[in-house]
Order: structure tokens, then sequence, then C-alpha cells
């Protein structure tokens, strides 16, 4: 899986387009909050990276499937911000006139009382429009990207906990944000899932299948399976220094093959 640089960007993203509009580090990392954009690709990111728009979020992706990062993933969008009001200790809407905004009761339970979400949440838009049908092109980015970080961050995603929509945070302003094309549950049993790449090696030397990723584990197959140098195989997983058989032989050291596609 690729990693960040020291900075905090996504590999696989465009990083073209930054904001001016975050925070400078955060508090901790509890979710990542899924949102619709209201809009096309293009003019969402164009306001979210206005420095007059007071918003951002950390990624945005498109109907086909492109992502694009404006803000790093080590600092703090403004994408799901509420005031707390420390004398009635309850969460008001943002608006302009704090004092009078109406209060809002967050459906997240994992929400830290006065603490922005800002500050412990990643923010990933979603071109389009609420009840609209959702490209798969723009589901399939989603997941890769929702696996990315749960490798950066060592999540493991749970609808209403860690993976959550701006709806959880304020439901007053956003019911209807990411909205119901968006199966949160189904999103993140695919994001939890081992991502399957299927690619080829050939071994350098004969090596015995393992049952499983130890040296000292039992050969597969009552000991008679091994690989003869010049054998190519097609594997499924590579962890630990062990590659996956997809046949469901077993295991190979890593070390011993070249890959060849």
């Amino acid at each position: 899986m690729p990693t960040p640089n020291a900075a905090g960007w996504c590999p696989f993203a465009n990083v073209d387009h930054k904001s001016p509009n975050f925070w400078s580090g955060y508090h901790t990392r509890k979710a990542v909050v899924l949102h619709i954009a209201q809009g096309s690709y293009e003019s969402s990111r164009i306001w979210l990276t206005n420095p007059d728009s007071g918003v951002s979020s950390h990624f945005i992706i498109s109907p086909e499937g492109e992502i694009s990062q404006m803000v790093s993933v080590f600092d703090s969008s403004w994408a799901n911000g509420l005031w707390w009001d420390f004398g009635a200790k309850r969460w008001r809407a943002p608006r302009l006139d704090q004092a009078h905004a109406p209060f809002v009761d967050p459906l997240w339970p994992d929400i830290i009382a006065g603490v922005n979400p800002n500050r412990y949440t990643i923010s990933v838009e979603n071109a389009g429009w609420s009840g609209k049908p959702v490209p798969s092109a723009q589901l399939d980015a989603g997941v890769r990207l929702l696996r990315w970080l749960a490798e950066l961050f060592h999540w493991t995603y749970t609808p209403s906990h860690t993976l959550i929509g701006h709806k959880d945070i304020n439901p007053l302003d956003k019911a209807f944000c990411p909205g119901p094309s968006f199966d949160l549950a189904q999103i993140a049993a695919r994001a939890n899932a081992p991502e399957i790449v299927i690619r080829h090696y050939t071994a350098l030397v004969p090596c015995p299948i393992f049952e499983d990723r130890r040296p000292d584990a039992p050969v597969a197959l009552g000991g008679t399976a091994s690989l003869v140098a010049g054998a190519t195989v097609e594997t499924d997983d590579l962890t630990s220094g062990w590659l996956h058989l997809s046949d469901q032989l077993g295991f190979v050291p890593s070390g011993a093959f070249r890959e060849v596609s």
C-alpha cells in the first residue's frame, strides 16, 4: 500500500489544488466523514480551495474516480465544524451569530465534548447530489482511499463510529449528507476487506509451499508441495515477506521469487 510523504499527501491523489482553509495539526483521528458536495467536481473543488469560502475538505472524489487532495492528512480541514456552548454544555450549529445559533444534538456517539470535530476527523467530499446514484468508479475510488487511510491511521471501519456521514455530526443542517446512495455498512465492509491484486512471480530457487506465513510452518499438502526453480506462480497477497498463492495452496517466501507481471 503506498505511504504518504512526510507532509501527509496521498501518493495516488491529485495534489495540484491545495486549500488555504485549514488548521495546522490535529487533535487525534477518530473517523472518516463522507460528504456529498451538492455540486460538480470542478465547481466544488474551486469552492473548497477559495480562501473566501471558509470551508475545505481533505479529499474530493469525481464521478469518474479521480481523487483530489486539498488538505494534508496531518492537518485539520474545515468541513464538520460545530460551536460548543460552554454555558449550556451543548453544541450549536455553525452560524456567524454563535450566541443565537440553534442547538444541535450530534448522532455520532464518539464526538468529543468541547472539541471541534474538524480536529479529529478526515473529510472526504464526493462530487454529485444527495439521493442521486453514485457511479461505481466513484465508490471504488472511495474504497481505495479508505483502505489507504485505514493503513495510515490503523483503523477498522465501523459504521456510526469510524465511518460516518456529515449528518451524524450535524443532523440539523446536513441531514441529506451524504445521502441514501452511500451505504456505510457496505462501504465499510469493502474497505475492511483485503485488496486483491493478482501478480505473477517466478521462483529463483526450488521452494516448498508452506501452510501459513512462518518459516517453521508445516509444508502444505503433506510435505509434497514444492516449486522448482523457474516455476511461475499467481499470487493475490503480499504480506510480511510472504506471497499467498491464489490457487489457495499456501504461502511462499517472497525473497525466493522475482515478480514478472
